[in-house]
């Protein structure tokens, strides 16, 4: 996943216990006021969701990266129960184990890659009718998200030089096999097209998928010459020497929107269903914690409970922007950069897929 600069959430608040409303009776037992009370405790420990409040449940699923922090925010700081819907986050390890499970109804919502959408769009056989809606743009490119990097002693020191080159590059969000020197995610789409702008020939080059760390280690060993990373991965690289050579979006990909938010056609049903009402809850708490994650020190405080992160660290990883509006000209340019590079068949009609 596309990762930035910030802090990971914890658990969501509890919710207090309500006062029961009738009059009970004085128990002069302590043995019997824990009968009375134990089965409830039980009840709720085993649910932490249980509630008498009647409030939706959304099941999300998520890759934890700091592309969705905002997410965890949002659940962290009682954004969403402020909108009057509960939250259950799953946490998965691919957009395509994402995107299974939310074909076939396990998940309701997904924080995902629009490359990754994108293109199962665009093999759809339906593209002008998509099954998926676009509920918020989730997070957007800035500078230091994605970067070629090298050592400096490494004798690269143009991008003219990575013609020809075997690239090691993030193994996230691969969606499809493809000609030698295309790429298969919207890093890759992304830097390949910053290159192509400045007159760097790919014909020859091949980018390898890796795990980051595996990339890292490729570089610092010798085994590579440059590698592209995002994310912590760009932190990380940087702790073992590595120096920019490339941000990989910048130029024509500059700000470009890397991940949001989706659900499926079916399971939002009409514009007055329930689950359309809970759609936009959750689009509106999710607006509403991008705004809390533009202020310093939230996202930060969140990241190290689920990226790993320490806190020292989470205030130096490099994040890119959470957007506070959803803006389909913003998404289209995504669209179309992955149909320039050859990733989709077809330039994806943005404005189809958004959820209004």
């Amino acid at each position: 996943m596309w990762l930035s600069t910030a802090r990971v959430i914890g658990a969501g608040r509890k919710r207090p216990f309500r006062r029961l409303r009738r009059h009970v009776p004085a128990i002069r037992s302590a043995a019997a006021v824990l009968a009375v009370l134990t089965p409830l405790l039980l009840a709720s420990a085993c649910d932490p969701l249980s509630s008498q409040s009647g409030d939706p449940v959304v099941t999300v699923g998520a890759v934890p990266g700091i592309e969705n922090a905002n997410l965890y925010l949002a659940q962290h700081d009682g954004y969403f129960s402020k909108q009057g819907v509960r939250v259950r986050i799953e946490r998965f390890q691919s957009v395509n184990d994402e995107i299974s499970a939310l074909n076939a109804g396990s998940v309701d919502v997904i924080a995902a890659d629009y490359g990754d959408m994108f293109y199962a769009v665009s093999i759809s056989n339906q593209p002008s009718h998509p099954a998926y809606k676009i509920l918020a743009d989730g997070y957007d490119a800035a500078p230091g998200v994605t970067e070629v990097v090298t050592l400096p002693n490494s004798g690269i020191t143009q991008p003219g030089a990575l013609a020809g080159l075997k690239i090691p590059v993030p193994d996230s969000e691969q969606i499809a096999k493809a000609p030698l020197g295309d790429p298969t995610s919207l890093a890759v789409a992304s830097t390949a097209s910053v290159l192509q702008s400045d007159g760097v020939n790919l014909a020859a080059t091949e980018w390898v998928p890796m795990p980051q760390r595996q990339e890292i280690s490729q570089l610092v060993r010798g085994k590579a010459k440059a590698i592209l990373v995002s994310g912590t991965g760009v932190y990380e690289a940087q702790k073992d020497g590595a120096v920019e050579l490339l941000d990989g979006c910048s130029g024509p990909t500059s700000g470009i929107p890397l991940d949001g938010f989706f659900a499926s056609v079916g399971w939002l049903g009409q514009s007055k269903s329930k689950n359309a009402q809970a759609a936009r809850d959750f689009q509106q708490a999710i607006y509403a914690a991008d705004a809390g994650a533009a202020m310093p020190g939230p996202i930060q405080e969140i990241l190290p409970a689920y990226t790993g992160l320490s806190s020292q660290e989470a205030d130096l990883v490099t994040t890119g922007t959470y957007p506070l509006s959803t803006i389909t000209a913003n998404l289209q340019r995504t669209a179309a950069l992955l149909n320039d590079e050859g990733m989709t068949k077809m330039d994806v009609i943005v404005s189809n897929m958004i959820f209004r």
